[in-house]
């Protein structure tokens, strides 16, 4: 697995998420993992 839970009292929020896009959206239910790209 690659990166950490968001933690607000670790994590500073820098930019803003403008959308996230379906394109080459991947879900794995087995695992409960999910990869997306977001547009910033």
């Amino acid at each position: 697995m690659t990166g950490e839970v968001f933690d607000p009292a670790r994590h500073t929020a820098r930019t803003e998420v403008k959308a996230v896009t379906l394109h080459r959206l991947a879900i794995d239910l087995e695992r409960g993992r999910a990869r997306v790209i977001v547009d910033i």
